[in-house]
């Protein structure tokens, strides 16, 4: 009888220390697991199709700084999650994208392609009262009188100085334009006209539209010009140029800072064309070559500014976020308290209050397809 009570007794505390043990696991499994950090989402309304599908680069290198970023800990610990549209480089389409968005998603801010998509979010992030932040968005007016709206690209005005350089290095006194009819287009023919005007010169301009960039008859409108100025989408600068030297013009061709892309030096008529453009062509600024050389192994196709800016838009708000909380109250108010960004197109000093995030342009010419900037 004692024989079977040891037994039994035996049974009943190796059943305790059992369950014990799985109680204790239990516990311990449940203190160790923490909730997942809440993921920062991001909304990006980026021309994939239509005439800005050259864009889809930036989304490229915006989901490389991602991936870089969100494996090395996240901001914070929160990991960035993008939700990608495509606005079909269509203003409607683009709106449809944001309102999806932000009802499906509500993110805590917006990334814009293109001045004239940009423009068009630009009242609707106002509204909604979220950051918007417009890349490859150059028109002038896109961040006046705006609270919510932000720029980190070069702007109209920006074009000014290094286009009035390369006119009084070549001795122009007539200038045409040959101007994309968009808010980019408009805006940089009338502030390079009013500037070149200002100094004693002439200037007249014909406009080409996206539909029908077929610019012969408009090169021969131009008239006796000393050069002409192409400003337009990456995707049209390079065929414009090849047009107008198919039209006979044998002056001087300069081209806004879209003729700096590899996708437009690629163009075999664009070969002596001076121009405006960013630092991130300089081979001498490491930084620079770096991510260069790191793009085109991951993607095996040059890295253009208009791609950069993709990448860097993350990294500057990982910096600005270091120890924040992430709302959309805070990111504006990190955006506007003045700081210093070592970007890819070089260091960015941006003033307490601005809304512009733009780096400099400067003189240069395409010579053996590369961007020389001692030309």
């Amino acid at each position: 009888m004692k024989v079977v009570e040891t037994i039994v007794w035996r049974r009943k505390r190796l059943a305790w220390l059992l369950l014990c043990l799985l109680l204790g696991a239990v516990v311990l499994a449940v203190a160790c697991t923490k909730p997942s950090p809440a993921p920062i989402k991001i909304g990006a309304i980026i021309s994939l199709t239509g005439p800005g599908a050259y864009l889809t680069e930036l989304r490229d290198a915006l989901l490389m700084a991602a991936e870089e970023i969100n494996g090395d800990g996240g901001i914070n610990g929160h990991p960035i999650e993008l939700y990608i549209e495509d606005s079909k480089t269509d203003p409607e389409e683009a709106k449809k994208a944001m309102a999806r968005l932000e009802a499906e998603h509500h993110p805590v801010l917006y990334i814009s392609t293109l001045s004239a998509i940009s423009m068009a979010l630009a009242p609707q992030a106002e509204n909604m009262q979220v950051p918007l932040i417009g890349l490859v968005t150059s028109a002038q007016e896109f961040t006046e009188g705006k609270k919510w709206v932000f720029r980190y690209y070069a702007t109209a005005s920006g074009e000014v100085a290094p286009a009035i350089s390369i006119l009084q290095k070549l001795g122009v006194k007539k200038l045409g334009v040959l101007y994309q009819n968009e808010s980019f287009g408009q805006s940089v023919f009338k502030l390079v006209s009013a500037a070149f005007e200002a100094e004693g010169g002439r200037v007249v301009g014909q406009h080409f539209d996206k539909q029908d960039f077929n610019v012969a008859d408009k090169v021969v409108a131009l008239g006796a010009v000393d050069a002409i100025y192409v400003v337009g989408y990456v995707s049209f600068t390079g065929k414009v140029v090849q047009q107008v030297r198919l039209a006979g013009f044998r002056r001087e061709i300069i081209a806004a800072s879209g003729g700096a892309a590899p996708s437009v030096r690629a163009v075999s008529e664009t070969e002596g064309v001076y121009l405006s453009a960013p630092l991130l062509y300089n081979e001498n600024y490491l930084y620079a070559k770096k991510l260069s050389d790191k793009y085109v192994e991951k993607f095996h196709r040059p890295l253009s500014h208009q791609s950069a800016v993709g990448y860097d838009v993350l990294y500057l708000l990982r910096g600005l976020l270091q120890d924040e909380p992430v709302s959309r109250v805070n990111l504006k108010k990190v955006l506007e308290q003045g700081y210093h960004f070592p970007s890819a197109m070089g260091d960015i000093i941006v003033a307490p209050g601005s809304h512009e995030i733009n780096y400099p342009l400067y003189p240069a010419l395409i010579k053996d397809g590369a961007v020389n900037f001692g030309g």
